[in-house]
């Protein structure tokens, strides 16, 4: 851990590296290579390719001074020296004739030039690489340290803050800075930006730090400071700001001071509430330094009662996300709505208060800690304002301890932290609302659990995350290695790396995965090629995974590479060098909509045989109903009923030969019975007279044929439909002749 001194200036990272194990080991096995050789191959030197033993020496200057620069060369010339000199007296203990001065001063001359050539180089690229990695730290508008450096000095001040040495934050605002920007022009207010930063820079003690938090905002990280000297410092700040001519009229600084207090559990804490102390500044008339003491004791966690059963979350909650990273917010939003969730997004603070003066059935705040415009601290403090009775749920992108800071706003509030987790989300917002409305513990309100238990449980024990096959592809060996590490350390277990994507597409021919992991810039075979191919592959008969995701790796900012990936399938993308907890949320993510898929597969599959099962059962009773409705027409001149089974085998058999598809086939087999349905209607008399008929008995059975079709008549089923036709037409004739409508040729229905 950096001292204070660390804090106001650059400290030369060069100084804490070390040598990997592999790196020294592999040093010491090329200089014994020269010694080994003497013993074992004895006048080597007097081969002609006896330089070629101690070329080996050269490899550690190559080693050392990469991860040195000028000490580890010298420390590789030191050690080939000493090996040349070992050579000499095996050599001469052996008595074997030592090589010439002239061959010794050409490998002493040849070491001498690649150490000092590897030590300059390595040297450069050590110092370029530290100029960089400032720049990187620095704002390019005022010059003074930007907001992730001054997140990684507060954290090697937090550190020492939590043993005891007090430590103090400032955040300032200028004043209607919009003002000037609108009237002057952005030229002006960007000169106004540099000349505070340099009146900030100059009264910011050597110790602390001070820079450009974000627009008009600016954070001082006071080390080894009680409130009333940062009280101190910021109104000394706000006096010189007030003195000073910027050139674009008067212009005042408001300032927020908060102190490390017990129960503050992360940084970010810090930072909120001195934001919070700010705004308190803003609203009371601007043009002043507050210090917003905090006069309640730290707050213990809620303890869960093991043997009680957990809070359930209760049905429909309207939960309200506030949260400027739009990434987190959708991911927030879509878990909120899995849990069945009501959600209202805010990318911007101030919407979520507007939607709380609206007077919106809001449950729940859920807030990030840290924002740009307006911290999670000062959101709560307005909202509070308006609903003092509403619970809040922080999320922070640091580990939660068990005690809450006694100044957090809110009624009720808790802390969730980052990358959020469903499982984790939902006792936490069941916790908050039973502390918020214990009354309504143990009603008979329905709960997402009574209501959605079995959803719930369904998916935990699909939920096996860790044990997800994941294939990751990347032609650096590097990369691999350390996205391997960064989810082993997350605690996956079924990890395939390969850095030939041609292997990569055989493994996926042989072996189903729950998620891809590849670069998009590959020799060979690239990124997009492979997406092309994982394409054609999930498309593949024999495939049960119902969704494949790709997660892109690209240090590619070029929006038309992006565009073009996603349209050939990627999910998502993770930019080079990447952040391992921004991997391990995405990776986290996409397979949890991976198994959602699976199980929305499963679901589809298993309705669709319970459709298909239904459909069967359906069509054998509408069979069954038509054969008795046939038998039922039949059994007054036909008791076995055998006569209407004969037409509809025929019918069927004689649709086959026509080669008719075989469905139609069936459906005349199961249609044909009901031909003569429309005798029911027909006067026994006439039905069963044992003799020749009259004419008028022969024109009143004719009308079966019409009494059928008016029976069957407006019918929804396709089955009853068919048989309406055939009941209706089934003695019209070829040639005319036939009743009820004389119908000839292919005027009559097939």
């Amino acid at each position: 851990m950096h001292g204070p001194a660390c804090f106001g200036t650059g400290c030369d990272s060069r100084a804490g590296r070390h040598v990997p194990a592999r790196a020294v080991l592999l040093s010491l096995l090329a200089l014994a290579v020269p010694i080994t050789a003497s013993a074992l191959a004895p006048g080597w030197h007097d081969r002609p390719s006896g330089l070629l033993v101690m070329l080996p020496a050269l490899i550690p200057p190559f080693l050392l001074s990469y991860h040195k620069g000028w000490v580890g060369a010298s420390r590789a010339l030191a050690a080939g020296m000493a090996t040349l000199a070992l050579v000499h007296l095996e050599l001469e203990a052996l008595s074997i004739t030592p090589p010439s001065a002239t061959l010794t001063l050409s490998l002493l001359l040849l070491l001498v030039t690649v150490s000092v050539g590897s030590g300059w180089l390595s040297e450069l690229l050590l110092r370029e690489r530290e100029a960089a990695r400032a720049v990187a730290l620095l704002d390019p508008l005022t010059g003074l340290p930007n907001r992730r450096a001054l997140v990684d000095t507060l954290e090697r001040a937090w550190a020492q803050g939590l043993r005891g040495m007090p430590l103090s934050v400032v955040f300032f605002d200028l004043d209607h800075f919009k003002r000037i920007n609108d009237r002057f022009g952005h030229a002006v207010g960007d000169r106004v930006l540099r000349s505070f930063g340099e009146t900030l820079q100059r009264r910011t003690r050597q110790m602390d730090r001070s820079g450009r938090f974000g627009g008009e905002e600016f954070l001082s990280i006071l080390v080894d400071c009680p409130p009333e000297g940062a009280l101190a410092f910021a109104e000394s700040i706000r006096r010189q700001v007030e003195r000073t001519d910027f050139g674009a009229g008067p212009l005042t600084v408001s300032a927020g001071v908060a102190t490390l207090d017990a129960g503050m559990n992360a940084p970010d804490v810090l930072v909120a509430a001195a934001d919070r102390a700010l705004y308190e500044a803003k609203a009371s008339g601007r043009n002043q330094s507050v210090w917003l003491q905090n006069t309640a004791r730290p707050e213990a966690r809620p303890a869960a009662d093991d043997s009680a059963p957990p809070p359930a979350l209760p049905v429909r909650t309207h939960v309200l996300v506030v949260d400027d990273d739009e990434r987190m917010l959708k991911a927030v939003t879509s878990m909120l709505e899995r849990l069945g969730c009501r959600v209202t997004a805010c990318i911007e603070p101030l919407e979520a208060v507007d939607v709380i003066r609206t007077g919106a059935p809001v449950d729940v705040l859920m807030t990030d800690v840290i924002m740009p415009s307006v911290s999670g601290f000062a959101l709560g403090d307005m909202v509070g304002r308006i609903r003092p009775d509403l619970p809040i749920l922080y999320v922070s992108g640091y580990p939660q301890s068990d005690v809450y800071w006694g100044g957090t706003p809110g009624s009720t509030r808790g802390f969730l932290e980052k990358p959020i987790d469903i499982e984790e989300l939902e006792p936490a917002l069941a916790r908050l609302l039973a502390e918020a409305h214990p009354d309504a513990a143990g009603s008979s309100t329905p709960t997402r659990r009574t209501a959605l238990a079995r959803e719930a449980d369904l998916w935990r024990m699909e939920e096996k995350r860790l044990e997800s096959s994941i294939l990751l592809i990347d032609d650096s060996a590097a990369a691999l290695r350390s996205l391997s590490q960064t989810l082993e350390r997350e605690g996956y277990t079924n990890l395939e790396a390969h850095e030939d994507p041609v292997a990569a597409l055989r493994s996926l021919r042989r072996k189903e995965y729950d998620l891809v992991i590849t670069d998009l810039h590959m020799p060979g075979v690239d990124g997009f090629q492979l997406l092309r191919q994982l394409n054609r592959h999930g498309r593949q008969p024999g495939r049960t995974a119902p969704f494949l995701p790709v997660l892109v790796l690209t240090g590619d900012g070029d929006p038309e590479s992006r565009r073009r990936a996603l349209d050939l399938g990627a999910a998502d993308f993770l930019t080079k060098p990447f952040d391992e907890l921004e991997a391990r949320a995405r990776v986290r993510n996409l397979l949890h909509l991976q198994r959602f898929f699976r199980r929305l597969s499963s679901d589809r599959d298993r309705l669709d045989a319970i459709v298909q099962e239904r459909t069967a059962e359906l069509a054998d009773s509408q069979t069954e109903i038509a054969h008795r409705l046939a038998m039922a027409a039949e059994y007054r001149d036909d008791v076995t009923g055998r006569h209407a089974l004969r037409v509809g085998l025929l019918a069927s058999r004689i649709a086959r030969e026509l080669g008719l598809a075989p469905r139609d086939v069936d459906l005349l087999r199961r249609a044909a019975p009901l031909h003569d349905v429309g005798k029911i209607g027909v006067p026994d008399a006439i039905l069963r007279k044992p003799t020749s008929l009259a004419g008028d008995e022969i024109e009143t059975i004719r009308a079966h044929t019409e009494i059928g079709g008016r029976i069957l008549d407006r019918a929804r089923s396709e089955l009853l439909r068919t048989a309406r036709d055939i009941a209706l037409h089934h003695h019209e004739r070829w040639d005319g002749e036939g009743y009820p409508h004389g119908l000839a040729g292919p005027a009559i229905p097939l």
